[in-house]
């Protein structure tokens, strides 16, 4: 069984944790199903940005979102690991992805690929690139939006140690495992977070009161 993990950088060393990734050989985690979980820094739910195109209030007390968007390749295995049943495209997606970006007003940072690139909305901001934390030879495109600028960093690892310096409570709603709340969690700062895949909410609930501990 082949895990995806990253780099994380805890306490002055570099830790290696899971990643949801939709690579070839990678198992989904399956040990818990949860819909719902909130502890003393983090607020983590099921949710589909495709059924609507404004983030759930929960969202409204952040004062930053992250968000890594899937690759085109793998948009159709994370939605059979979330039990999707409708025939949604990957253009349909970003078409509800771009409607919520400009329905928000709060700072948005959007990771993802050439061929999302293409639907997503002109950034007003800046667009940068910025190496994957993930093993591979294919940056992400950096789109920013309702936020002047940011430094051009060269690798995911100094854009999470900036936001999590900078900002206070981050949410990201397509979040996999946590990886962006686990950063601000572990310098006492708090996260919101949503997937539409329960597995995911249910890796997170069994782990949060751990990370708070790191």
């Amino acid at each position: 069984m082949l895990l995806e993990i990253i780099r994380i950088h805890i306490v002055g060393k570099w830790k290696m944790i899971k990643y949801h990734s939709s690579l070839a050989g990678y198992k989904q985690n399956t040990s818990h199903i949860s819909t719902y979980f909130k502890s003393d820094l983090c607020t983590v739910f099921q949710h589909d940005i495709c059924v609507q195109d404004t983030l759930p209030s929960e969202f409204l007390k952040c004062d930053i979102l992250y968000v890594e968007i899937p690759w085109k390749k793998g948009f159709d295995v994370f939605n059979e690991r979330a039990e999707i049943k409708d025939k949604r495209t990957y253009h349909l997606f970003l078409n509800h992805l771009s409607k919520l970006i400009l329905n928000t007003g709060t700072p948005i940072i959007i990771l993802g690929g050439k061929e999302s690139n293409k639907l997503l909305p002109e950034p007003a901001s800046q667009q940068i690139l910025i190496n994957s934390h993930l093993n591979t030879n294919y940056p992400f495109i950096a789109n920013i939006y309702h936020l002047d600028s940011i430094p051009n960093f060269s690798a995911t690892e100094e854009l999470f140690d900036w936001m999590s310096e900078k900002f206070n409570c981050i949410g990201d709603f397509m979040c996999g495992y946590g990886t962006t709340g686990r950063e601000f969690i572990k310098k006492g700062k708090t996260c919101v977070l949503s997937d539409y895949n329960k597995y995911c909410v249910g890796y997170i609930s069994e782990h949060i009161l751990l990370w708070e501990k790191e």
